[in-house]
């Protein structure tokens, strides 16, 4: 299904984003790893920074590594990852591109942008201290 969707649609990045986690769920890593660099070429220039997109980035990172010592491609693929989400101003983006970098080994010249993005992420302290003083809030009250 998802093949003739790819074949009526061939630079649709989530169409590959979508069949590289289903490769990936059967554990048919190069496949699974030519989708998700697939999906990266095609959306490298896109703006978006749905949860959607995010979330198949961070897949993409994963799967990379699920082909074993080829540490290249992971490098490869986290370093357009990083080219594509550098000018993020979204704490939540940055969260999962940093995590997603660090699921493996990383270029030491990537480190800096990682860094970066891990600070933009903890930017967001306040609101996990909110949000664990509402639950403990929550459990005096059961």
């Amino acid at each position: 299904m998802r093949d003739r969707a790819i074949e009526s649609h061939p630079t649709n990045a989530r169409l590959f984003a979508a069949r590289g986690k289903l490769f990936a769920n059967r554990n048919r890593a190069a496949e699974a790893a030519r989708d998700v660099q697939e999906f990266a070429g095609l959306d490298a220039d896109s703006t978006s920074e749905s949860n959607e997109c995010t979330i198949a980035w961070m897949d993409g990172a994963a799967v990379q590594l699920m082909k074993g010592r080829e540490q290249k491609d992971h490098r490869v693929y986290i370093r357009q990852m990083l080219l594509r989400f550098a000018a993020t101003k979204n704490p939540v983006v940055a969260e999962r591109i940093s995590k997603a970098a660090l699921f493996g080994a990383v270029d030491p010249q990537d480190l800096r942008k990682v860094v970066q993005l891990a600070e933009l992420a903890s930017s967001t302290r306040k609101y996990y201290e909110l949000r664990d003083r509402s639950i403990r809030k929550l459990e005096s009250l059961l």
